[in-house]
């Protein structure tokens, strides 16, 4: 699907999906401590944190994941080298690109995968899997220039969460970085809203 995307660094992302033709199909909010998302299509308005909206998140379990996945700033990189001391590396290389597999440490059948392109030092790939069950791959299909930033163009998720697959190829038609963001909202009328956030937080959408 076509969409825009408007990113506030560190902040809040807006991505607004269309359909070929051009028309609205849902429209998802992330800040760092909720995501909201209105599906125009089912015509249902859903809120919640990251963990009430694992099954359609998967292991993008928190907002500064979904940032470093969806810009590929190369910075989720850089933070699992600084902080992952403990883990096992393997490291591949050939002529286009490199391969760094890191194991994390005490954590069974865990690990992730990174590919950077020999060619523009960015990631291209990121792939994490957990036990088998719950998986991301991430792979960045193409790239433009937003002022001074490299931002991944077009991008294909697959997300394998409780026994299920989803797959999605983005293509961004416009990008705004550290513009304004509306995160209030507007509920459409007549649209069923499903909150999923724990009982014990007085949280709506």
């Amino acid at each position: 699907f076509y969409g825009d995307i408007k990113i506030i660094q560190g902040e809040a992302i807006m991505i607004t999906v269309k359909s070929g033709i051009g028309i609205e199909t849902a429209r998802v909010l992330l800040t760092r401590d909720s995501v909201k998302i209105i599906d125009r299509m089912k015509k249902e308005v859903y809120c919640g944190g990251y963990e009430q909206m694992k099954k359609y998140f998967g292991l993008i379990n928190n907002y500064i994941k979904a940032e470093d996945l969806l810009i590929n700033s190369n910075a989720m990189l850089i933070r699992e080298l600084e902080e992952s001391k403990e883990s096992k590396y393997d490291i591949k290389r050939d002529e286009q690109s490199n391969e760094l597999i890191i194991f994390k440490a005490g954590v069974e059948k865990r690990k992730k995968r990174f590919i950077v392109s020999i060619i523009n030092n960015s990631v291209i790939e990121y792939m994490e899997n957990e036990n088998e069950e719950e998986i991301i791959k991430v792979e960045y299909l193409s790239w433009s220039n937003v002022g001074k930033i490299k931002f991944p163009k077009e991008i294909r998720i697959e997300v394998h969460n409780m026994k299920k697959k989803n797959k999605a190829v983005i293509k961004y038609e416009r990008v705004e970085i550290d513009k304004k963001i509306n995160t209030k909202l507007k509920i459409p009328v007549g649209y069923k809203v499903i909150n999923l956030w724990f009982t014990n937080r007085a949280k709506g959408c």
